[in-house]
């Protein structure tokens, strides 16, 4: 799902000064820096972890239906350490799950008037930010194949960067067609007010130049 974080604040009240765009939706953001979209990983990423959580509560829930009857089979010991480890790993798979969804959420791409940040957090360990200016970007694909990505509507975009082998990747990307067209948009607006970029083409030229002889 993307999300239009177009500053209406600012629109609706002229009288506000620029500085308050500074870090107003990230830290980072310059002062007369506008957020034009922003959008994570599609939600169909966190399928296959939200099932397993599933089948752990339904697990959980026969094991404490038929707690007696598995205690009179597998008395003593050995059933005392079957609770232990069901517990520790309850505890340990609820941290985890959690863990990801607070990494799904915070883990952002976000598209300004002058450049694309995209941010890869966790709760602990993880925290980059990676950022291309629009002037920088020599070509934008958009790749979505597939029986589940055409029914969901979701693919990956790749962002090419001149002297750079593998630019940047981002996969899952939910409305790859929308984003990749207000990318090329971006570019171009960002070109067409910028005068010391004008000597670089628009997004949709760039992919057909060819080099001179």
């Amino acid at each position: 799902m993307e999300h239009d974080t177009t500053n209406s604040t600012l629109k609706n009240n002229p009288s506000s000064g620029s500085l308050t765009q500074k870090d107003r939706y990230f830290r980072g953001q310059g002062s007369d820096e506008k957020v034009l979209a922003f959008f994570r990983k599609h939600w169909l990423t966190l399928l296959p972890h939200f099932a397993l959580f599933f089948l752990l509560i339904v697990g959980m829930i026969l094991f404490v239906l038929n707690y007696m009857m598995l205690k009179s089979l597998y008395g003593g010991g050995f059933f005392q350490f079957l609770m232990m480890f069901l517990g520790l790993f309850l505890v340990y798979y609820v941290h985890h799950f959690f863990l990801i969804l607070i990494r799904h959420h915070l883990s952002v791409t976000i598209l300004t008037d002058a450049r694309i940040v995209v941010l890869h957090k966790s709760l602990y360990v993880i925290n980059e930010k990676e950022t291309v200016d629009l002037k920088n970007i020599q070509e934008v694909r958009n790749m979505q194949s597939g029986l589940l990505e055409n029914i969901f509507n979701f693919g990956d975009l790749w962002i090419m960067i001149p002297m750079s082998s593998q630019g940047i990747y981002l996969d899952h990307i939910p409305n790859p067609d929308f984003h990749f067209r207000l990318i090329n948009k971006a570019k171009q607006a960002y070109v067409l007010h910028n005068p010391s970029s004008k000597s670089e083409l628009p997004l949709e030229q760039e992919s057909s130049k060819t080099p001179e002889k």
